[in-house]
């Protein structure tokens, strides 16, 4: 399972937490491993180490260990590394919050078209 955050707030967003959330109750569900992408602009100065030990943190409040945390730097748009990482990996589904969604930082359209495993878009809580 590919998890995709692109939050400015190494804290993470209600968004982002409700993503995170639904992302570990179903890969509890489905028995699988899951991949944490956090999508940064190359400009960005987000501490990573906060936001790893926040993504930490989130998934032992959700009783689960079985995770990947990458962070990507990017100048590419943040729908073309989630359509890239789909490509190169076999993942079972995609969940995006509809928060990146909505600041159009991911295009939920053209994600729906050229990824080949199903996108689960999380509305915030």
């Amino acid at each position: 399972m590919l998890l995709v955050l692109v939050d400015s707030n190494p804290y993470l967003s209600s968004g982002s937490k409700q993503s995170l959330e639904v992302a570990t109750r179903t890969a509890k569900d489905l028995g699988c491993k899951v991949t944490v992408a956090v999508i940064d602009d190359l400009n960005s100065s987000v501490d990573v180490k906060i936001r790893a030990d926040t993504v930490a943190f989130w998934m032992a409040e959700n009783d689960f260990s079985d995770y990947e945390l990458s962070e990507i730097k990017t100048a590419n748009l943040p729908t073309l590394v989630v359509s890239d990482l789909c490509e190169e990996t076999d993942f079972q589904i995609a969940v995006v919050s509809t928060d990146a969604v909505s600041q159009k930082l991911v295009d939920a359209n053209l994600l729906s078209e050229f990824i080949l495993c199903p996108l689960l878009l999380v509305p915030d809580a």
